[in-house]
């Protein structure tokens, strides 16, 4: 039997002595577990909250990734078209004095065959001149001969009359 006295809980027989420690020696193998559970709680709470943050940070830092693969990319496209624009630009000068080298060679080679026919042509009249002058000098031959045998016929008809 129990008995109270004074706040303190007497027992008087085994039996209830053993069942009283069995049940506080079960109530804390309750609370134990109960606690060691509350802590495993505790734990894998925890563990899925680092998880959680750890997560958020890869993600973050994902993107900051992603943002600075982004911000990479378009530095790399804004260079491309500088260059592209740069070399645009000088192919367009090198074309530009590639055609004016072109054409200052057209006009050279234009120039000399225009050249080269006002030559052609003066050695032409130059040709016809002395062809010309020859025929004169001929023609003047055959007149004088012709005159020459007039004068002859002249003459000896005259003798002969």
């Amino acid at each position: 039997m129990e008995v109270w006295a004074e706040n303190t809980w007497f027992i008087r027989c085994l039996e209830t002595g053993l069942w009283k420690a069995t049940k506080t020696i079960d109530r804390r193998r309750t609370r134990n577990g109960f606690e060691k559970y509350v802590g495993k709680v505790k734990e894998l709470k925890r563990e899925e909250y680092v998880m959680g943050r750890l997560r958020w940070f890869e993600s973050v830092r994902a993107k900051k990734l992603q943002d600075v693969v982004v911000d990479a990319w378009k530095a790399y496209i804004k260079r491309y078209k500088c260059a592209r624009t740069f070399l645009l630009r000088s192919i367009k000068g090198v074309d530009r004095l590639i055609a004016n080298d072109a054409l200052t060679t057209w006009k050279a080679v234009y120039f000399q065959s225009r050249r080269n026919v006002y030559h052609e042509n003066i050695a032409e009249l130059q040709r016809r001149k002395r062809g010309h002058e020859q025929h004169i000098g001929e023609l003047n031959r055959q007149i004088q001969i012709n005159d020459s045998t007039l004068h002859h016929v002249e003459s000896k008809l005259q003798s002969q009359s």
